[in-house]
């Protein structure tokens, strides 16, 4: 595979529209596709995001018609590649797709690929399509089991809520990437840099790619997550992290401070987030800045709504339960909060559906709280991040008010437009000199 497919904008709607000109998806009819459209259909199944309910219901139903005409006899060489594809993409996404009983049973190793991992590498024979799915299914996972025990550690996580936090990401890291955006390079910013609740390891990559001169250390709860990290940074040849196993609460077992620190969507998973922040501060140096972000309570309303749900359905947070999940809201009639679910990214695979709607921590914060959290730092509060045209809002609703601080005027600017933050409420603090 030489190129994403989101590298050309226009190849998803074209993908797209070829699935929906195929509505039986005979394999004779796949194979009979002009070049350019089979290549545009593979590379976008294998390398685009799932977004939305259209795209995985056409997904879903040529993944169960190649599956019913092989198992009639009908040869799958011809749509091989495509097959790759959908194997890839299903990888990729956890396949949170249902199927039906029995539909991933199958002779054919790349065809149940398709439902599954595969169990041992296929015979590549010069195939680029081959090696790719060996790549993705079996090789990056062997990396990442290689390098989970590698990074420095904190010692024992000993916070109970921690420990469960840990426990659902070691299951599902998040999220699951493969590329990262084009970054500009800022090679005249050196010192140091904490990324507090690194994940998966796309946030420090993308800060060690734009800060090249800028040491960075990246601290997780998940050795699957850090092992996933480390395998990207290898991908990405990045030298300038360092990469610690450990609760933020034991920050300090590290014995290093840093000029500025960065925490998004992190503080709302831990049991008691102002501890979290104090124990940041105190590994912040004098001067230094440190960037959090938190849930706000007004653009969660989907996702209670999904947390609702999920607890009168008793559905547990495994595949199977997070598939049944996800196929409930699917068929939520429009009106329904919950339904809004499958509007978001995070709905179309099973490790960012589970940390959307199954996490086993979640505070949600409003303006007061926001405030509270903020008084009880011991920082100076810098300025609460907010868009273009939500600042020239606010100027026009309240002249002369401070949009970077006043936390008072946003509370009301929020109540007039609730879920104007978007995802996170995005707070600068500094420590004092």
């Amino acid at each position: 595979m030489v190129t994403y497919a989101s590298e050309i904008a226009h190849w998803p709607a074209l993908a797209l529209e070829t699935l929906q000109t195929l509505p039986n998806f005979a394999i004779a009819t796949l194979a009979a596709l002009p070049d350019e459209s089979a290549i545009i259909l593979r590379q976008v199944i294998a390398d685009e995001r799932l977004s939305n309910l259209e795209f995985e219901h056409l997904l879903t139903s040529l993944r169960r018609s190649i599956r019913e005409q092989v198992a009639m006899g009908i040869s799958a060489a011809p749509v091989r590649p495509l097959l790759c594809g959908l194997a890839i993409q299903g990888y990729r996404h956890g396949y949170p797709f249902q199927h039906a009983p029995g539909e991933d049973e199958s002779s054919d190793p790349l065809m149940r690929a398709c439902y599954a991992p595969l169990e041992e590498e296929l015979p590549e024979d010069g195939d680029p399509w081959i090696e790719a799915l060996n790549r993705v299914h079996i090789r990056e996972p062997l990396r990442q089991d290689d390098l989970v025990l590698t990074p420095k550690s904190l010692g024992p996580v000993m916070d109970a809520v921690s420990r469960r936090v840990r426990a659902q990401y070691e299951e599902h890291p998040y999220p699951h990437w493969w590329r990262q955006g084009i970054t500009n390079v800022a090679p005249e910013r050196t010192g140091t840099m904490l990324v507090a609740g690194c994940g998966t390891g796309q946030q420090p990559i993308g800060l060690a790619q734009h800060f090249p001169n800028m040491q960075i250390t990246a601290v997780d709860l998940s050795r699957a997550s850090l092992g996933y990290a480390m395998m990207r940074a290898e991908d990405f040849g990045i030298t300038n992290i360092d990469w610690v196993h450990g609760d933020l609460l034991d920050i300090g077992r590290l014995g290093k401070t840093f000029d500025t620190i960065t925490c998004v969507g992190v503080l709302h998973h831990m049991r008691d987030p102002a501890a979290g922040l104090k124990a940041l501060a105190a590994v912040l140096k004098p001067g230094g800045d440190i960037k959090f972000a938190v849930y706000p309570k007004s653009s969660r309303g989907s996702v209670v709504a999904g947390i609702a749900l999920r607890g009168q359905l008793r559905v547990a947070p495994t595949p199977d339960g997070i598939r049944a999940f996800r196929q409930v809201v699917a068929s939520l009639p429009p009106q329904h909060a919950a339904r809004k679910l499958a509007k978001s990214g995070e709905f179309y695979s099973l490790q960012s559906c589970r940390d959307m709607v199954f996490d086993e921590q979640e505070h949600r914060f409003d303006m007061p709280m926001l405030k509270a959290l903020i008084a009880g730092s011991d920082l100076e509060f810098v300025l609460i991040q907010s868009a273009p045209k939500m600042q020239e809002m606010f100027r026009n609703m309240f002249p002369g008010r401070a949009v970077e601080t006043d936390l008072d005027a946003w509370q009301e600017f929020e109540a007039k437009y609730p879920g104007c933050f978007r995802n996170f409420y995005r707070v600068i603090m500094r420590k004092p000199a």
